[in-house]
């Protein structure tokens, strides 16, 4: 009986510390948000990946283009 009394008590000790730091890092991506700093999905220069992609995919289409004339 005790043991799984330790045991319960370790788990949810767990709980609550992923549960706190999940609380933490989204309240930080609100400040970050409210700042006008990077958004969500950019690296740490606030270079969002997705436009990046996408402006590098369009450069590639547009150089298709050009050469073949399709």
């Amino acid at each position: 009986m005790t043991g799984a009394l330790i045991t319960l008590t370790a788990i949810s000790a767990v709980v609550a510390v992923v549960l706190l730091l999940d609380l933490g890092s989204s309240r930080r991506q609100r400040r970050r948000l409210a700042s006008g700093g990077p958004r969500p999905g950019s690296d740490r220069r606030g270079i969002d990946s997705r436009s990046n992609e996408a402006a590098v995919e369009s450069s590639a289409r547009n150089a298709v283009t050009i050469t073949y004339g399709t």
